[in-house]
């Protein structure tokens, strides 16, 4: 049996239960709870990582569909990224965050007119396109507007991300145009007069923890963009290899390793030598933002059933629906924490396994199992760590009409709601 509680020091928190000098104690009474909240400092760190990691030529877009809140868009544009959006909601997000234009890309599967009319009104980037009917689409809608539209194609090529916890291309999916098929009809592609096509796209997985996995699909992506440029006498102004690089969340997972990767990154300052004109994109989302949130819960009630010892708190899967297993082949725990009220007089030499759990009328309402906990209390917090992404935004918030969690982001030692 595995103990899934955490080192609160490996998480951020000190040992007196305090993000930043600010006390979770007095965040949960004050913004109430479930609560989400996030880390700058940590957010900051994620950032200069990967940073450091990747050529300085090299831009780095933020994936908003990770976590779209608008002050940590904001923070992540005043650190210089770009943004990655799939909706409109998000691209307007990203203009109010302050993002230029020139540094949006609007991708994803079944885009609408009105978002591809909005996105010409804007005049991003790129609009990604994931298949003919939307080149086609797009070529109608700009013709209409007496304007060119500048697109990437998002390809489905016939290799793959072999070490991807979540693969994404090199088999059968609804992203991007399979690359049989480009190569097919490409004379329809070229054929479209109010068309730009600027650069391709490859995304083929995402959670990716070995450096060598990210290393090799890059190369390839890069690989297939100098085959193609070369077949469609295009010099690409931008090619986006994705990214995918994953963060640690359940026990026996190791972080990639950075500096291995920052060694094998060379590929890419070649490509930006022998292509100095082409904007070299790469993705990131989870691992930007993951490690700064956490989310914050009271226990309302212990009890017994079976001989199983239960916890049952006010933020279940209708908070977090990861820590349910949603999205997952098996459900793991994310890294727990108690954080007692009060002082530590609760505390015994017993330490028990508990299920803990929301409060949802599902049996599936299970946020950790097999967890190891000294005498936690009714009234005590539970706090799941590694929670900045997919988290609230990616959860069914309205289930049994509890409603969403409050957010505060943790900056220079201030708690602002967000």
């Amino acid at each position: 049996m595995m103990n899934n509680s955490i080192n609160n020091e490996a998480y951020g928190f000190s040992p007196g239960n305090f993000i930043q000098g600010v006390s979770l104690l007095d965040i949960a009474e004050e913004y109430g709870t479930p609560l989400y909240f996030y880390d700058y400092t940590r957010l900051s760190s994620s950032w200069q990582q990967l940073r450091s990691a990747l050529p300085s030529a090299i831009d780095i877009f933020y994936s908003l569909k990770a976590n779209p809140d608008i002050s940590l868009v904001r923070e992540f544009c005043d650190l210089g990224t770009g943004s990655e959006v799939c909706s409109l909601y998000e691209l307007e997000t990203a203009l109010q965050a302050g993002f230029s234009p020139n540094d949006i890309l609007f991708l994803g599967p079944g885009k609408t007119q009105q978002e591809m009319e909005r996105c010409l009104v804007v005049g991003i980037y790129a609009l990604v396109c994931e298949s003919f009917h939307e080149l086609s689409l797009v070529n109608e809608l700009a013709q209409k507007r007496q304007k060119r539209a500048r697109v990437a194609i998002r390809i489905n090529p016939n290799f793959c991300a072999s070490g991807a916890v979540l693969k994404m291309g090199g088999r059968p999916t609804q992203f991007g145009i399979d690359e049989d098929e480009l190569l097919a009809r490409e004379k329809e592609i070229f054929a479209l007069s109010f068309v730009d096509v600027i650069g391709i796209h490859i995304y083929n997985g995402t959670r990716i923890l070995d450096h060598q996995t990210i290393i090799e699909n890059t190369r390839e992506v890069l690989d297939f963009a100098d085959s193609l440029g070369k077949r469609w006498d295009n010099q690409w102004e931008m090619v986006d290899v994705g990214g995918g690089i994953g963060v640690p969340y359940f026990p026996g997972e190791k972080a990639i390793e950075l500096e291995s990767l920052r060694e094998g990154s060379s590929i890419l300052s070649d490509y930006k030598k022998n292509h100095p004109n082409t904007r070299i994109i790469w993705e990131s989302g989870r691992f930007l933002v993951a490690p700064c949130g956490y989310l914050l819960m009271r226990i309302l009630d212990i009890k017994k059933s079976k001989d199983e010892n239960f916890i049952i708190t006010n933020g279940g899967m209708n908070c977090f629906s990861a820590a349910s297993g949603s999205g997952s082949v098996l459900a793991r725990n994310f890294p727990i924490s108690l954080v007692r009220q009060g002082n530590d007089n609760a505390k015994s030499a017993e330490t028990k396994v508990y299920t803990i759990t929301g409060r949802l009328c599902t049996p599936g309402d299970v946020i950790a199992r097999k967890v190891f906990l000294n005498s936690p209390q009714i009234g005590d917090l539970i706090v799941i760590a590694m929670v900045g992404a997919y988290g609230r935004s990616a959860s069914p918030g309205l289930f049994l009409s509890h409603g969403y969690p409050n957010e505060i982001l943790i900056k220079n030692g201030e708690p602002f709601l967000i």
